[in-house]
């Protein structure tokens, strides 16, 4: 279930917010400041946040800055009787998601989350690493990137498959299209629809205007299909009709005409899954045109001090509390499991750099 918290020092907006998400059937957690809010972020895995702007010790724009730093793929959404141009200009600046008037419209809102939860953002994609094991990625994603072939990313969590993905759509034709990804582990019974195409081209929201689906988001670029595994079978019916159609997809009772690669990533064990009817083999067809395994960080320990270096200097993290590695501590990472793989690590270095404080 998608995990979303409420940071609002008003309780009645912050009952009101709670009923809207819960009624779509969000999980729901709560906090009463913004102090409180950074805690429980900190201790539970959210799919989005919801903050007010103005509470009392830190306000909606320091937890906007603060949660953009330590975990840039959280969406943050805020909200505000007071807001104006300006302040969604800073709260974008800052790493907002998007910005929501308060008493919030439930429309809207539920609108922005769906959104939210459903993308996932993705940064440059800086591969890093000598190994052996990355130079054979690497290769991989140069043979497949100038083909239309639809590429299956496969590894365990954590090890940057998105970032595979990136590298594959920058390298190819369509790089100077848009990249969407979708959150195939989130769309709920229903959803994948209105995900995928949108509101239909005649027709406006509640709020005003017209949402687009990813395929149009997506159109001349590439569609990342992340989590493919996990999506419900009702949902993998869908997707699989909609591929069917080829380059005229339909929805909304139109034909609407979509020009897009598709890529998509699991840690699942897919084959098994197929084997037990839990996915439907004509989609894991469909999908398995070209496979990339991304390796494990146990099996490319010689990396490891580069990744270190890499996020120490991506995060600005050299002026930080915590204090360098020494080179028994380097060697020490480089003998541990890290089962979260390159996700777990670079935690880590957050860890030691921003909160240790020596």
């Amino acid at each position: 279930m998608v995990k979303v918290l409420i940071i609002d020092d008003e309780q009645s907006s912050a009952e009101n917010l709670r009923h809207i998400l819960e009624d779509r059937g969000y999980q729901v957690a709560g906090a009463r400041d913004g102090e409180e809010g950074l805690k429980v972020a900190d201790l539970e895995d959210f799919q989005a946040v919801v903050t007010d702007y103005r509470m009392p010790r830190v306000d909606g724009l320091e937890v906007i800055k603060t949660l953009h730093m330590v975990r840039p793929q959280l969406p943050v959404i805020l909200i505000s009787s007071l807001l104006t141009p300006e302040l969604a200009i800073e709260a974008k600046r800052l790493g907002a998601y998007g910005c929501v008037v308060k008493p919030a419209d439930p429309a809207e809102l539920l609108g922005l989350v769906e959104q939210a939860v459903t993308r996932i953002w993705v940064a440059g994609s800086v591969l890093v690493g000598k190994s052996q094991a990355m130079r054979d990625v690497c290769e991989q994603i140069g043979r497949v990137a100038a083909t239309p072939a639809t590429v299956l990313i496969r590894g365990e969590p954590g090890t940057g498959k998105e970032l595979i993905a990136l590298a594959i759509h920058e390298h190819s034709t369509r790089a100077e299209h848009p990249f969407v990804a979708l959150n195939c582990a989130v769309c709920s019974e229903g959803m994948l629809h209105h995900v995928l195409f949108g509101d239909p081209p005649d027709v406006i929201s509640e709020v005003g205007v017209r949402r687009a689906g990813v395929l149009e988001e997506a159109n001349g670029g590439t569609l990342f299909l992340y989590g493919i595994g996990n999506l419900i079978p009702s949902n993998q019916a869908g997707l699989r009709g909609v591929l069917e159609d080829g380059p005229t997809w339909r929805g909304g009772g139109v034909d609407r005409g979509f020009d897009v690669r598709l890529i998509a990533a699991t840690h699942c064990d897919l084959e098994q899954a197929v084997r037990e009817g839990a996915f439907r083999e004509d989609l894991y067809d469909r999908l398995n045109d070209a496979v990339i395994f991304v390796p494990p960080l146990r099996d490319r320990r010689e990396d490891i001090p580069d990744l270190v270096k890499f996020f120490i200097q991506r995060d600005g993290l050299e002026e930080g509390p915590g204090k360098p590695l020494t080179d028994e501590e380097m060697t020490d990472l480089q003998q541990q499991p890290w089962p979260g793989n390159v996700d777990e690590l670079r935690d880590f270095v957050r860890e030691k750099f921003l909160r240790a404080g020596g």
